[in-house]
């Protein structure tokens, strides 16, 4: 559940970080400011990257559970 919930801040990140460049686009037609938003532009990049490590967790953990979630389903049907 709780892992869950990771993956819907992860997605609450990506509208920021989408957010973010939209801002950097505006900038680049100023060539000081330019050089200056990438640097702030990589922290918010490297948000998501942590991000995406903890759903991949889930999904392993997801499939040992779905085979044993089918397993003890059946088990109990035929009972």
């Amino acid at each position: 559940m709780v892992r869950c919930a990771g993956s819907g801040v992860a997605r609450r990140a990506a509208p920021d970080a989408t957010a973010m460049p939209s801002r950097c686009r505006a900038e680049p037609t100023r060539a000081e400011p330019s050089p200056a938003e990438p640097s702030p532009a990589e922290p918010s990049p490297a948000e998501p990257s942590p991000a995406q490590p903890s759903p991949a967790q889930p999904s392993p953990v997801g499939k040992a559970m779905t085979m044993a979630g089918p397993n003890t389903h059946s088990s109990r049907r035929p009972v």
